[in-house]
């Protein structure tokens, strides 16, 4: 089942504007013990107010979000995981900088879109 893109903004204290553009696949018809489903993330656009560096991070995340399960723990492993690869670019340091966004508040935005469709 496809779902139409769900818009949230998140604005924690302290950071800046985040919206994400998220759009689900449902695999699997089962509910879990705890109530949840297997929601899949097909689509997601990352926005804001945020500065971000290097400038390709964001495609870089949304890009390895695609076909990941919405659950908390994989979401942050998988970005905090594209943050790492990156600061390894190419067997040297690079600095990465995300200012007024963290991984977290990524994850907690994807999860509020994810209670949208519920």
């Amino acid at each position: 089942m496809v779902n139409p893109t769900i818009s949230v903004d998140l604005k924690e204290e302290g950071s800046k504007l985040l919206r994400i553009d998220v759009e689900f696949e449902q695999k699997g018809d089962e509910e879990h013990n705890d109530g949840s489903t297997d929601l899949v993330i097909k689509k997601i656009i990352i926005t804001g107010d945020f500065f971000v560096h290097p400038e390709d991070l964001i495609p870089k995340i949304e890009e390895e979000l695609k076909g990941v399960r919405a659950r908390e723990e994989e979401l942050l492993r998988v970005i905090n995981g594209v943050i790492d690869k990156t600061k390894e670019l190419e067997g040297r340091k690079q600095e990465v900088k995300l200012v007024g966004l963290t991984p977290g508040m990524i994850v907690k935005a994807i999860m509020k879109a994810g209670d949208k469709v519920k």
